[in-house]
């Protein structure tokens, strides 16, 4: 049996800070998966976001663009965006 394809993991951790863990190929039919994570991570008490592109795999134009799009809303909400790899 093969790895999923796309997988997110989202956390809290005890610093206030949400993390979402990106596994796999991040392109335009996975994005919406992420968008899910990011709006439950805006929607909660942490001040800082943190989305983990470490184990991605493959990265296309239309997932970059809208990783942008979550940084705004983020932003919007007062919230600090952390990407890590």
């Amino acid at each position: 049996m093969s790895a999923p394809a796309f997988v997110i993991e989202s956390t809290l951790k005890p610093s206030d800070i949400h993390a979402i863990h990106v596994l796999g190929r991040f392109d335009r039919q996975s994005s919406s998966e992420l968008f899910a994570a990011f709006k439950t991570a805006i929607a909660d008490e942490s001040r800082e976001i943190e989305i983990d592109l470490g184990d991605v795999s493959y990265i296309d134009g239309s997932a970059l663009g809208m990783m942008f799009t979550l940084r705004d809303k983020a932003r919007a909400a007062g919230k600090k965006v952390c990407v890590v790899y």
